[in-house]
């Protein structure tokens, strides 16, 4: 009979070069977590695989992995993968979503040659770490750039339960007039908030004024940097109007918010 599904050891580090070569049968591979390598043509003409997930720890993936797995439809490259193949796609004609992380260094020539019904991208990180990291990718990728990205999509790849900071991030950063706002991010995704907090504008709670003499100069602004570079105690400010963005800490943000105020 034909092998259908493979399950590999759960010890098992390394999928070698053309492991599974041809095995067009095989519909299902279950990879443990324990996997950080897989060699090159290790699936290649695989043509009845419908879907692969890699482990979170998956550092290396050779060249030509999953070319002409023509049935492929989806592929999770996990979290820590250090670039994408040339090839590594290439004849993919099934394949509709693949996901890869913020690691990823380069994404090689062909790489998604022929990956004609690619709808989406689901990228492990910031829409502003894809347009540093990617401004440039190697020829014949075209699908890449056709299909959707979705940022941030730690939570979604691996259906993961959102879990929130202890620490709380301002969103929208309060002036003298109008209010901002605060919460707590999912430390996964970063994208999912709760305990959304309205900051009072800075005015109506004296924010600002870290020396506490009713006005909010230059001296406040000489005041903070001393206190962050720790030249002075907590006990020479006002730890509440020092806050200037209201995020609960006085730091660097706290200097850089005053200084926008003050300057109008």
């Amino acid at each position: 009979p034909y092998i259908t599904e493979i399950i590999l050891d759960d010890d098992m580090t390394s999928i070698g070069d053309f492991a599974f070569l041809r095995c067009s049968q095989v519909e299902e591979v279950h990879v443990p977590e324990s996997v950080t390598t897989v060699g090159s043509y290790a699936f290649y003409g695989c043509s009845s695989l419908t879907s692969i997930e890699l482990g979170k720890g998956v550092t290396h993936i050779g060249g030509s992995t999953f070319e002409n797995c023509t049935s492929l439809e989806s592929a999770v490259l996990g979290c820590s993968l250090d670039e994408i193949q040339v090839y590594m796609f290439d004849g993919c004609t099934s394949l509709k979503t693949v996901s890869f992380p913020v690691s990823v260094s380069d994404i090689w020539y062909y790489a998604f040659n022929n990956c004609t019904s690619l709808e989406t991208v689901y990228f492990i990180g910031t829409e502003e770490e894809w347009t540093s990291a990617y401004h440039h990718i190697d020829g014949h990728n075209d699908a890449l750039y056709q299909a959707e990205r979705v940022y941030n999509a730690y939570c979604i790849v691996y259906d993961e339960n959102h879990v929130f900071s202890d620490e709380f991030t301002v969103d929208v950063v309060p002036t003298a007039t109008t209010a901002g706002q605060k919460s707590r991010h999912c430390i996964y995704c970063g994208t999912e908030k709760t305990d959304v907090t309205v900051i009072p504008p800075l005015a109506a709670v004296n924010r600002g004024d870290a020396d506490g003499d009713g006005n909010i100069d230059m001296k406040d602004i000489r005041l903070l940097k001393k206190y962050v570079s720790s030249m002075v105690s907590v006990n020479s400010i006002v730890p509440d109007n020092a806050d200037v963005n209201g995020d609960g800490a006085v730091d660097m943000k706290d200097i850089k918010a005053l200084k926008a105020w003050i300057a109008g």
